[in-house]
């Protein structure tokens, strides 16, 4: 596998950020990054950026900051080994949409968006169908759209999933949607992935 970045670039540049980040029982793990790279489309970076205060994240898995390092510079996403990996488990991509939300960077958001999707579209949804699981406080943003839209359409009328109060408005609006467009009734595909995307206002809808 590619060396990620930010273990071969050294603090020897001038515009650098640096981010120590922390994932336990793991020791902590410095990155240098290139600001010019890591402000491209971080918001939170931006906000960091120049500033004389750490940068300092707390992440659940200790390799996941590699995958957005990787996807920062190559545009790749690599699901590294530490995640969960079998098909029939999305908490790895949850994990990265919720530091992509963390980090204000809705490229990256988008990215995991579309990751989810094809792992659906081509390992089976059926898969995804666990209510207890999936729809989860845990779960925010176009993620919860789309685990909802899952749901509405696996459900069997004896379903009685004990997922959080908040996720019944979502539930309803899916199947006020679903009512007035049918073809929504069925299992979110790569076509749908524009619907899941986040845009800031007037910024073009992606194709």
């Amino acid at each position: 596998m590619v060396e990620p970045p930010a273990d071969r670039f050294k603090a020897n540049y001038t515009e650098i950020l640096t981010v120590t980040v922390q994932a336990y029982p793991e020791p902590a793990k410095t990155y240098f990054l290139h600001t010019s790279q890591a402000t491209k489309t971080s918001k939170f970076f931006r906000d960091k950026a120049g500033g004389d205060v750490p940068i300092y994240l707390s992440l659940d898995i200790p390799n996941m900051f590699d995958t957005y390092v990787e996807w920062a510079y190559y545009g790749k996403l690599v699901i590294h080994e530490d995640f969960e990996q079998q098909h029939d488990s999305y908490d790895d991509l949850v994990r990265l949409y919720n530091l992509g939300i963390d980090l204000k960077d809705k490229a990256f958001c988008n990215a995991i968006m579309d990751a989810t999707i094809e792992r659906g579209s081509s390992h089976g949804w059926v898969t995804a169908y666990d209510p207890d699981r999936y729809l989860r406080e845990d779960l925010i943003g176009c993620m919860i759209q789309l685990f909802v839209r899952v749901y509405a359409v696996l459900a069997k009328p004896g379903d009685r999933p004990s997922f959080e109060e908040g996720f019944a408005g979502y539930l309803l609006h899916e199947y006020q949607l679903m009512v007035h467009d049918m073809t929504r009734f069925r299992l979110p595909t790569m076509a749908d992935r524009c619907d899941y995307h986040d845009h800031d206002e007037g910024e073009p809808r992606c194709n």
